[in-house]
């Protein structure tokens, strides 16, 4: 879908592209991006929400970091080996790399950092990456991380942003978040804090960057970009409408209709790693029956959400492994929309409406499951959609909406229904045992409460060692049976919208891990041409 918005170049001081001898991009012009929700947090090892994780995006680097096409390549590593069975990774660093105040970055730094996500007192979201994991620095460029077990995922968790040892070496880990240094970051990535503006209560309204012309990637073409920050997708749209902001850090599905005759706001679909789907409990009574979960696979009509509900906005997918992924198949996506066939199978298990009451029963007892879903407005509407698909076969539902914390705490903990739909944000690297393995049943994510030996034998395999011929076998004879099992009923990938004036050039997104990652090759992007 391409959407566009036509706007005077001078209003934001775009350059006139030349079409003699192709297109040449030229230093300069400023990029002005708005974003929902101001920032609270500006150190990356405590960054929480995607507006904080953008600016860590902007300012820092780490070891490593994820591609356009969500393959991880070095950042601050310039190779790694890994040895020892899968147990040992050895990074080697680049060199003349240096801190936006001029300082030189070397193993030190990454020492120091790693230090601060082992230490007890740290709380933020990296605390358990390098837990058992012992960290030897080598020499200035050089350092050797030692696992006790070999961990196919280890890799994805050496993506966290780096703190110059210089400036933070005399604060005390409980006062990282809030010392005043935070005001002033200072990192090795392509862009600079130049300043921050704030409204009067405290809340951040604008951060303004400058280019870090000393980036090891190359000096960025824009001369600066603008973080702007607003209350929600009604008040962001209406700015790109007044020329406030040249791009929508995300457009909601309920925005497309109203910016449909914007004429130069092009809308990119960028895949993440996350899918929705309708969990069924295989612990409940009628569900651990295999031909009744398959009966409800086949009745819930997934293209018509796709097309419908999410706009085409969205692919339909059919396991536990999402397409391009390592060990991802197509031969055990068996999942076809057949509610006649859905009608036998329930006939065939004695499940009839012997009361004419449009709900199938047995022995008494209705074919009737208590469903919840949270209360976001496309989740809503898929529920609604997949009630009716039931309906339509004589499986009654008893529908309960919560907020996400009490979705949570009240019915995800507990494992208080019979089929729940939500997401799941599958992270850097495939490995899906925590969403599958037996002992993530009862307390875990794995939200089908799917028990099966064989599944966590292969899971357990998968992950521990680093070859990928192996993991790749290990995922195919997971997802065929994951197949014959129909724990869910795995309905679509969404997208992730990203609104951008089609001048902006150079951006090139495909698939992310989070969407702060668009910002991975951002020295590339350029407003003004040759």
């Amino acid at each position: 879908m391409v959407l566009m918005l036509v706007i005077a170049a001078s209003a934001f001081g775009w350059g006139i592209l030349s079409k003699k001898g192709g297109i040449k991009p030229e230093f300069g012009g400023i990029y002005i991006e708005g974003i929902i929700g101001a920032p609270k947090n500006l150190n990356p090892l405590f960054a929480q929400s995607n507006s904080e994780r953008d600016i860590g995006n902007l300012v820092y680097s780490g070891l490593l970091k994820y591609d356009q096409r969500h393959q991880i390549v070095p950042d601050l590593a310039e190779r790694w080996e890994v040895k020892d069975d899968g147990k040992k990774y050895t990074f080697y660093l680049k060199k003349n790399i240096y801190w936006q105040d001029g300082k030189t970055f070397s193993a030190d730094d990454l020492i120091f950092t790693t230090d601060i996500l082992k230490n007890k007192d740290y709380t933020g979201p990296k605390a358990s990456v390098l837990q058992e994991v012992e960290i030897k620095k080598i020499n200035d460029y050089t350092v050797e991380f030692n696992l006790l077990q070999p961990f196919a995922p280890f890799i994805s968790n050496l993506t966290f942003k780096i703190l110059p040892r210089h400036l933070w070496q005399n604060v005390v880990i409980n006062n990282l978040a809030d010392s005043e240094i935070n005001r002033k970051p200072i990192g090795t990535g392509p862009f600079k804090i130049s300043e921050i503006k704030f409204l009067k209560d405290g809340t951040i309204s604008q951060i303004l960057f400058s280019a870090n012309r000393d980036y090891y990637a190359g000096r960025p073409y824009l001369e600066g970009v603008i973080f702007k920050y607003y209350n929600d997708p009604k008040q962001l749209v209406a700015a790109y409408k007044n020329q406030e902001v040249m791009g929508i850090s995300r457009v909601e599905l309920g925005q497309l209709d109203e910016i449909k005759d914007l004429k130069s706001l092009n809308i990119l679909q960028i895949k993440l790693p996350q899918y929705i789907a309708l969990f069924l409990n295989t612990q409940g009574d009628v569900l651990k029956s295999k031909d009744i979960r398959r009966a409800v696979t086949m009745a819930v009509d997934k293209n018509k959400i796709i097309n419908e509900i999410f706009k085409n906005n969205a692919r339909a997918i059919g396991g536990p492994i999402l397409p391009g992924s390592l060990g991802y198949s197509d031969k055990f996506q068996k999942e076809v929309f057949n509610p006649n066939e859905a009608r036998s199978l329930l006939d065939q298990a004695g499940w009839i409406d012997s009361d004419n009451n449009g709900i199938r029963d047995k022995n008494g007892k209705e074919l009737k499951f208590v469903f919840v879903s949270g209360n976001e407005n496309v989740y809503l509407k898929t529920a609604q959609m997949i009630i009716s698909n039931l309906s339509e076969i004589g499986i009654g539902t008893d529908f309960i909406e919560a907020p996400a914390a009490v979705l949570q705490v009240k019915y995800i903990k507990e494992k208080k229904y019979d089929l729940l739909l939500f997401g799941e944000n599958l992270g850097a690297d495939p490995d899906p045992y925590e969403f599958w393995h037996s002992s993530q049943a009862e307390s875990g994510l794995n939200l089908s409460l799917l028990k099966n030996a064989e599944v966590d034998k292969l899971l357990e395999e998968a992950r521990q060692t680093s070859d990928a011929a192996i993991r790749t076998k290990d995922y195919e004879n997971f997802q065929e049976i994951i197949a014959d099992e129909s724990p869910a009923v795995f309905l679509c990938q969404p997208y992730y919208l990203y609104g951008l004036g089609k001048r902006l050039k150079g951006v090139e997104l495909l698939t992310l891990n989070e969407p702060s990652e668009r910002f991975t090759n951002i020295n590339r992007w350029y407003l003004r041409t040759d």
